[in-house]
């Protein structure tokens, strides 16, 4: 479309880099490390789990595992399969309830759970907007009209799902309303696949399903694991290093999936309650917390609300920190959370402006 510039998702903006911890005074041995990458959910899927004293037998069943989960969270609650649950329930639920497994009860349970914590800026039912902005399904990207936009809100609230957490059943209350669980279905795949991996043994891995990262365990006796935390400005750049240690990392950021129009640049998140990207918002918000299901949703709220609504709400939240990026090249602002030093242990890189 005439005044319109898409931007394609690249391989490193998707994946954060894993870099590894050296000591002190003389570098020390690495543990052995088994990976396995594949595209699962239509990004990258990188797991590493420290061999210890299994075999490679065992560290490679505990791997093919942990991908199993990743597969099947996709097969459920994927918007691009028509036979997922969640696109049955797009399709059926404003007719009758729509029975869920007991994976999307409780990804769904967890969404409405945050989207009331949040005041609705994280909310599931934004589908009809997306589709509009074109965001879903790889529809083309446009700047709906006013009026576009007032008429897809009427379908937006998580007050209109019916959701029955003992009989796992989802009803919707009006026809045309219809969810998105994107913004934690990648967070929820990876704890899935931590589950699966500690009850295959293991105690020391990292995964990254396309940027929602958890680290269980060390890296080794002394480290936890460092994980990168990208500078939105740049095409390879980072801010800042982090360590981790049975802990969740989850950045949303206006600099992955977006599109300018007549010189305006449009992200994909949008504000459930205007129905419109936020304007003049945060680059990007990383967060962490005791799982990337909450890490994921919590980021995308936090995106949502800006710098000074974002960080009050996550300094309610004694499991989580936080860190966003504001302002443009070498003008950035950035702001964290009060605890954020103390639970990530972060380093600065030569671009990180000085707080």
């Amino acid at each position: 479309m005439d005044g319109i510039m898409k931007r394609a998702l690249s391989y490193s903006h998707v994946v954060t880099v894993f870099l590894l911890l050296c000591g002190c005074s003389q570098p020390r041995p690495e543990p052995e490390t088994y990976d396995r990458v594949e595209m699962v959910m239509g990004t990258v899927v990188e797991i590493r789990v420290v061999k210890g004293n299994r075999s490679v037998e065992e560290v490679e069943h505990a791997i093919n595992a942990a991908f199993d989960s990743v597969r099947r969270v996709d097969a459920l609650m994927s918007n691009y399969k028509e036979d997922s649950e969640v696109s049955r329930i797009n399709r059926l639920a404003a007719q009758e309830p729509v029975t869920v497994s007991p994976e999307t009860a409780e990804a769904l349970g967890k969404a409405l759970e945050y989207g009331r914590e949040s005041d609705g800026t994280f909310d599931i039912t934004v589908l009809p907007l997306l589709e509009i902005w074109g965001f879903a399904k790889d529809r083309d990207k446009t700047v709906p009209s006013q009026e576009q936009i007032d008429e897809k809100l009427q379908l937006v609230g998580h007050e209109l799902i019916d959701f029955d957490r003992t009989k796992r059943t989802v009803k919707l209350r009006t026809q045309g309303v219809g969810i998105d669980v994107s913004g934690i279905a990648k967070g929820y795949a990876a704890d899935s696949a931590i589950k699966s991996l500690t009850a295959n043994g293991v105690d020391s891995a990292i995964i990254n399903a396309g940027g929602d990262i958890y680290c269980l365990g060390r890296k080794n006796a002394e480290k936890g694991w460092r994980v990168a935390v990208t500078d939105p400005t740049t095409d390879n750049g980072h801010l800042a290093y982090v360590e981790l240690k049975d802990k969740a990392i989850a950045t949303s950021g206006d600099y992955r999936n977006y599109f300018v129009a007549d010189g305006v640049r449009y992200s994909h998140i949008l504000d459930p309650r205007t129905g419109r990207p936020r304007p003049y918002g945060p680059h990007s918000v990383t967060v962490t917390a005791d799982s990337c299901t909450y890490a994921d949703a919590l980021a995308t709220a936090v995106f949502v609300l800006g710098r000074d609504e974002g960080l009050k709400l996550l300094e309610r939240i004694p499991e989580a920190e936080g860190l966003i990026v504001s302002g443009r090249g070498d003008g950035l602002e950035i702001s964290s959370t009060t605890g954020w030093n103390r639970v990530t242990l972060w380093q600065r890189s030569r671009r990180m402006p000085a707080q």
